[in-house]
């Protein structure tokens, strides 16, 4: 596997700076109240200041600094200061390279970033998926079915408490060859953790149910928003086994939206919550043969429609899991964004600690 050096330094470069504290995100230094409600960029005092999640926030006055505490979450930046030109789940933007939109404020990780956000916010910034309109419920239940008992059955799939993904591979870039490890423990079906390792350099994200923090390479951390948990909840209902456990239990519709035109199957769409995915499914045997749902993709790397036709399946404690696959994005082959199971190891049922979802703070 091949990735541009610039983009490896970058991985490589993301770090903070105190081994088991929380992260020390900078300093915002205008009035984001007088910012948010008034378009005035007026430079805070140090003495009106604020701390709240990482950053420090700066108010001209003391009725500011009121306005702040009162509502923090109407005034912070958003997405926990990711970049959102690289998404809610990237690295950390600048202070100084704030954006304002729609009333909300942003910090962007260059001017570039800055331009590209303020010119198409809507490409960037990810939101529920919209909801299937029209279809058959009843057909859509048969073919549910369907793929549940191609994918181990309704029991397999209630039982299975936790399925860990490792892929383990040689990266190369510009002269050097990394140990590149990524490592996701789903526990079904409310949690998930990756684990990214290049060399000796591991970096943790975790999620369960409303909490969820960021682990650096030297230990510091930084908690999720509520921007990033609503991603994580996203990114975790996508994911064909979570989105089965969820329709098992009554809290998923299904229904079939007719045949597929450039497949060769029939469309199921599955939704729960903020999230629908849509199956193309083999009607003789209920294999899954594609799956589409909202999120990133694109050569450009904007917000589309992702599109994943699997190749290969792992079974692992009786059910089937996908490991390879061909993508698209808005209905265009993306074959960068393919999904190779070269290293690829599936685990039914792996231990799992109560503190991998616990924020190492001191």
């Amino acid at each position: 596997m091949r990735m541009t050096a610039f983009l490896v330094a970058w991985l490589l470069a993301v770090t903070a700076a105190h081994a088991g504290a929380p992260a020390d995100l900078g300093v915002f230094s205008l009035d984001v109240v007088a910012l948010l409600e008034h378009g005035e960029e007026l430079p805070g005092d140090a003495a009106h200041a604020v701390e709240h999640r990482h950053f420090t926030y700066l108010f001209a006055t003391a009725e500011s600094k009121a306005a702040f505490e009162a509502a923090p979450d109407r005034y912070a930046v958003r997405q926990g200061g990711a970049c959102p030109r690289m998404g809610a789940l990237s690295g950390v933007g600048r202070p100084d390279l704030w954006a304002v939109h729609d009333g909300s404020l942003y910090f962007c990780a260059s001017e570039g970033c800055r331009r590209t956000f303020t010119g198409e916010p809507h490409l960037l910034l990810e939101s529920d998926d919209p909801a299937p309109s029209g279809g058959d419920s009843v057909r859509g239940a048969e073919l549910a079915a369907s793929v549940v008992a191609w994918i181990g059955g309704a029991e397999a799939i209630r039982t299975a408490r936790a399925v860990e993904i490792v892929q383990r591979r040689k990266v190369e870039s510009g002269d050097r060859t990394y140990d590149h490890t990524v490592s996701t423990l789903l526990v079904l079906p409310d949690a998930v953790r990756t684990v990214t390792q290049w060399d000796e350099r591991v970096w943790t994200r975790a999620f369960r149910a409303d909490a969820g923090f960021f682990q650096e390479p030297d230990g510091a951390v930084r908690l999720m928003d509520a921007d990033q948990r609503a991603e994580m909840r996203r990114r975790l209902d996508r994911r064909l086994l979570v989105m089965l456990h969820h329709w098992l239990a009554g809290e998923a519709e299904a229904v079939a939206l007719g045949a597929d035109e450039a497949i060769s199957g029939d469309r199921l769409a599955l939704r729960h919550g903020g999230v629908t995915l849509e199956l193309v499914v083999d009607p003789a045997s209920g294999e899954p043969l594609a799956a589409r749902t909202g999120g990133w993709g694109g050569p450009r790397a904007t917000v589309g429609q992702v599109e994943h036709r699997f190749t290969e399946w792992r079974e692992a404690g009786g059910v089937r899991v996908p490991v390879a696959w061909e993508s698209w994005f808005n209905g265009q082959r993306d074959a960068s964004a393919d999904k190779s199971s070269e290293g690829v190891e599936v685990v039914a049922n792996p231990p799992v600690e109560p503190a991998f979802f616990v924020a190492p703070l001191d």
